[in-house]
């Protein structure tokens, strides 16, 4: 087995990777949860937003719906959209895709790993 000269930069590799992968999953997430929103006038839809960020050895991925009854549409199943959307509109994408963005996250770091030997 050949030996890791440089751990730091195999690790800067690496979480550059899941950086980036995770990037393109919350992106993904969020296209998703757009097209399932509830829609009166789009305001939901349109708040959506992504984030990324790395603190120390930790990537973490975020959407988020930036308008106050966000939640409380996203929440309430017994709510009826005429107009398009439903309930969990957050929730039922990334149950659907979790199983993908691991694979996704695992591919990312199995490559960082591969050029740092």
């Amino acid at each position: 087995m050949p030996e890791i000269q440089d751990t730091k930069a195999i690790q800067r590799a690496l979480l550059g990777s899941l950086e980036d992968t995770m990037r393109i999953i919350v992106e993904d997430l969020l296209g998703r949860a757009v097209r399932d929103a509830p829609v009166d006038e789009g305001t939901l839809r349109g708040s959506g937003s992504t984030s990324v960020e790395v603190h120390g050895n930790e990537v973490t991925g975020t959407v988020t719906f930036g308008v106050p009854y966000a939640e409380v549409q996203h929440e309430h199943t017994e709510f009826q959209h005429p107009k398009g959307g439903q309930a969990k509109y957050l929730e039922g994408p990334l149950t659907e895709m979790a199983p993908r963005y691991k694979q996704a996250l695992a591919k990312a770091a199995q490559k960082a790993l591969e050029r740092g030997r």
